[in-house]
């Protein structure tokens, strides 16, 4: 039974929705994100649904005061649930997708790994000490095949889902399970910056999201894909020859 729950990209879209979903009496909540203003909004949200909640505004990728931050809110009430959401698009950078420059993508790919890796290993030892927990990373349908609009989004999304199934292997003797989540096209502030600039097939809303992830994760899945219409395009895709697979996705223009 869950007790508490950090989620990190708290101030937005799924992390908001996650946030959201699991307040309720009994529950503590630990939430950050960048935006201070937001994030309060969110905590006031929250306790009015009932929940305990604790915020800190940072940016992910510094290690050193996410550590510290996470080991006082394990501290506090140790921590069963760890949803590291927070991540970023090429889009979200101010790239054009297809013509991302060296250092956007640079940019994306330390925020989307190294701000999880920054998230999962303080709890890790705790976790392991108690010999329970559960820790979600949030992929993409996009780890399944690299996406010609988004190559280094879909890289570091691909690492993600890769790194969760290895991660799970190797820490469920611990009594520590690990889930990716794997969204198709969910309507977030993140994907609203797309519009137009292609189709987003099987679209869903953020609750819609929520409801799959939650359900997910209280069923220790170890991958958690969505709408399931996607999911078998993309796992379709993932099996193909790869030169074949460059030519559908090269003529299809498809991005995240």
């Amino acid at each position: 039974m869950l007790h508490s729950i950090l989620i990190t990209g708290a101030t937005s879209g799924i992390g908001k929705g996650l946030a959201l979903h699991y307040a309720k009496s009994g529950i503590h909540l630990f939430l950050t994100g960048r935006d201070a203003e937001r994030l309060n909004e969110i905590k006031k949200l929250c306790e009015g649904k009932g929940a305990k909640v604790t915020i800190a505004a940072m940016d992910i990728t510094e290690k050193e005061k996410v550590n510290d931050w996470i080991l006082q809110c394990d501290s506090e009430l140790p921590i069963d649930l760890v949803i590291a959401n927070a991540g970023v698009s090429t889009s979200s950078l101010g790239e054009k997708p297809g013509t991302q420059s060296l250092e956007a993508q640079r940019k994306l790919i330390h925020i989307n790994i190294e701000g999880v890796l920054n998230t999962i290993f303080p709890i890790l030892p705790r976790m392991q000490q108690r010999h329970s927990g559960q820790i979600a990373l949030m992929s993409s349908m996009s780890a399944f095949r690299g996406l010609p609009r988004s190559p280094a989004y879909s890289a570091s999304k691909a690492f993600l889902k890769t790194y969760g199934e290895g991660m799970g292997a190797r820490w469920r003797k611990e009594g520590i399970y690990f889930s990716t989540i794997c969204p198709g096209f969910v309507e977030t502030p993140l994907t609203d910056k797309n519009i137009s600039k292609f189709s987003m097939p099987f679209k869903i809303t953020v609750n819609q999201a929520v409801n799959y992830i939650a359900k997910g994760i209280a069923k220790r899945k170890v991958i958690i894909p969505f709408p399931w219409q996607m999911h078998w395009i993309c796992y379709f895709l993932s099996i193909l020859p790869t030169r074949l697979t460059q030519m559908i996705l090269s003529k299809a223009g498809s991005g995240v």
